[in-house]
């Protein structure tokens, strides 16, 4: 895992930690963005449009295939909160 700090928006430092979770929950997020753009390109300035929840809604679909989380760690990141 890697801890770090990093500045918010209003660059205030708060604490950041990456997790295996984190990662592989990131790179659907780039998985669906490579999708897209190769299958899609004329399209791809709607990218931004897509709601968030869609994104998330993706990204997990990716992680319950690959059985290799607990319930807790989907639900968390599914409600953005620790679990």
């Amino acid at each position: 895992m890697f801890a770090g700090k990093t500045l918010d928006q209003w660059g205030v430092a708060k604490n950041i930690f990456f997790t295996k979770y984190t990662t592989q929950h990131e790179l659907f997020h780039v998985e669906m963005f490579m999708y897209l753009k190769n299958k899609t390109p004329n399209y791809m300035k709607y990218w931004a449009e897509i709601p968030t929840y869609m994104h998330e809604q993706y990204v997990l679909n990716r992680l319950l295939k690959t059985k290799n989380w607990k319930k807790e760690d989907l639900l968390s990141d599914l409600f953005n909160e620790v679990v």
